[in-house]
């Protein structure tokens, strides 16, 4: 983990909490080193800017580890629709992709 790197997005993220990628940034640099925060930071972003796609994929997969498969389920149906609505079929495979596996 890089610490300057950490704290340069977490400086981004004070300086505009309207911009989702720092705090996506963020959580992506968590997920290996502190999970917990890592799921905090999703749940930031689920709450705050739900629109932003690319969260719902790593949000899913972080409590598919973490073992709560309900909340993960719900984060990916709700990627789905979302995705699906957007057009962007890239996304939705993904999404689709990863929800299949907890089957």
């Amino acid at each position: 983990m890089n610490l300057a790197r950490l704290k340069l997005l977490e400086q981004y993220a004070k300086d505009d909490p309207n911009d989702p990628f720092p705090i996506y940034a963020l959580a992506l640099e968590w997920m290996k080193m502190d999970p917990p925060k890592a799921e905090e930071l999703f749940d930031t972003l689920l709450t705050n800017h739900p629109d932003y796609l690319p969260v719902y994929y790593h949000a899913g997969k972080i409590y598919i580890t973490s073992g709560d498969l309900p909340k993960a389920k719900h984060i990916l149906e709700t990627g789905i629709q979302k995705t699906g609505a957007s057009g962007d079929r890239k996304a939705l495979a993904e999404l689709q992709s990863l929800y299949d596996e907890l089957d």
